[in-house]
């Protein structure tokens, strides 16, 4: 990073940062080097940076979850056509950033989540298959690399968690190690954590797709004069911007609720079964050919006077005297 100096603003430093980071990763995927990862969670950052003619090919994709809609997401489930959608997305942008709202999502009463970062990368037989300076592109059989900032509330997020779809072990770095140590509670479970981060992401990257423009906001991204300056006023100036270009992202004003519904067709039950709340992608439009978000709660099926699924035992108290 020999090109920072006294004089440097802090966008170009950032950008240094990144482009420093994506030079050691690729350089060590090319020639099969050492790497240290550490630096991955930068490199991931790399396409931010970078102009659209820089890129050559597809732009990157952020968005920023409010507290609202990050309280609707964080615990609940994906349907596989959320997570379809999602994926296409994923498959067009290849990377993500989302920012998530202050104390949204929680590790306990203590640490928070504030950013997750996930990028499509090559399966493992695909990996190997490349030859060198031979370009890859988006497949089916894609993983998903993902990073999760967090770190204490009211601090900044200097710890990273990351994994690769797919069942891979869930990593965290020194810092994110020493405040899960000191801060979290002793049920958390980091597998579990991860599946609900996934479906957090799938959830966040699907409504992108769906989001009503009401529901949308482009937020500006910090124009060339104030990039290259670092003086007292730019820094106020930049309280009016973002780094990159963003997306914020709000929740509709029913918070995906749907009133009245169908029942099944060609099939019907003949016991009561609790259906657990759950996201869904909805058919709406001219012959159901666009999609909208909704949540389903809670809820019971099947026949009113029906059984229940599971046997319920009356338990008596045993008669006097009895062991």
């Amino acid at each position: 990073m020999a090109g920072i100096t006294d004089t440097t603003s802090d966008y170009q430093i950032v950008r240094e940062v990144t482009d420093t980071a994506a030079d050691r990763l690729f350089a060590a995927a090319e020639f099969d080097l050492p790497f240290d990862s550490t630096y991955e969670s930068v490199a991931a950052l790399w396409p931010f940076f970078r102009r659209p003619d820089e890129l050559k090919g597809a732009r990157p994709y952020a968005c920023a979850v409010g507290a609202d809609l990050a309280n609707l997401f964080k615990n609940a489930a994906a349907s596989p056509e959320i997570v379809r959608t999602a994926d296409r997305l994923l498959k067009e942008r290849v990377t993500a950033y989302i920012d998530i709202a202050d104390k949204a999502v929680r590790i306990g009463p203590l640490l928070h989540v504030k950013a997750v970062m996930v990028m499509r990368v090559p399966s493992e037989a695909e990996d190997r298959a490349l030859q060198p300076g031979e370009r890859w592109a988006p497949s089916d059989t894609d993983r998903l690399r993902i990073f999760v900032k967090l770190g204490p509330v009211g601090d900044i997020a200097l710890g990273t968690i990351k994994w690769t779809s797919g069942g891979t072990q869930v990593q965290c770095d020194q810092l994110a190690a020493s405040f899960l140590s000191e801060f979290s509670d002793s049920s958390w479970d980091p597998n579990d954590f991860a599946t609900k981060i996934e479906s957090f992401i799938s959830l966040s990257l699907a409504y992108s797709v769906v989001a009503a423009p009401r529901d949308r906001e482009e937020l500006r991204a910090g124009p060339e004069p104030f990039r290259n300056r670092m003086d007292r006023s730019a820094r106020r100036g930049w309280k009016r911007f973002t780094l990159f270009q963003v997306e914020r992202l709000k929740a509709p004003a029913n918070k995906f609720g749907r009133i009245g519904g169908g029942g099944a067709e060609g099939w019907e039950l003949t016991r009561r079964i609790s259906v657990t709340g759950h996201f869904k992608m909805q058919p709406c439009g001219a012959r159901s050919e666009d999609r909208k978000l909704i949540f389903v709660s809670t809820h019971y099926r099947g026949p009113l006077d029906g059984a229940p699924l599971h046997r319920i035992s009356a338990l008596r108290a045993p008669p006097n005297g009895a062991g």
